[in-house]
């Protein structure tokens, strides 16, 4: 059994917390939306965002749902993808040219 007094169980929670936020903080400094921020306006972001752990082949957000929140990838990678109307799909071949500005211009993706 392990045991902690209160305070330092309080101490020890109030320091992964310190440390989870210098860390949001220093990651976001260097992303360029979030670099001309004062480090006052940088810690209110990162006070506001929440660490979401993901898993292999965890869908976070589906096509035609409402963009209401930014997803920054701290680590890892990610895959999107998007129906086309009428796109006939082949795993092998590089999208087209169309295809990708029918992405891009997409008005979920331009919000972001």
């Amino acid at each position: 059994m392990l045991v902690l007094t209160w305070e330092d169980f309080m101490t020890a929670t109030r320091e992964i917390e310190r440390k989870n936020r210098n860390d949001k903080i220093n990651f976001i400094k260097d992303l360029p939306i979030f670099s001309k921020l004062s480090r006052v306006q940088q810690t209110k972001f990162a006070n506001t965002m929440k660490i979401m752990n993901c898993y292999k082949n965890q869908t976070v957000f589906k096509q035609g749902d409402e963009a209401d929140r930014v997803f920054i990838i701290l680590d890892g990678l990610f895959e999107i993808t998007k129906k086309l109307k009428d796109a006939k799909v082949n795993k092998k071949k590089e999208p087209s040219a169309k295809e990708l500005l029918q992405i891009l211009n997409d008005p979920i993706i331009s919000k972001q």
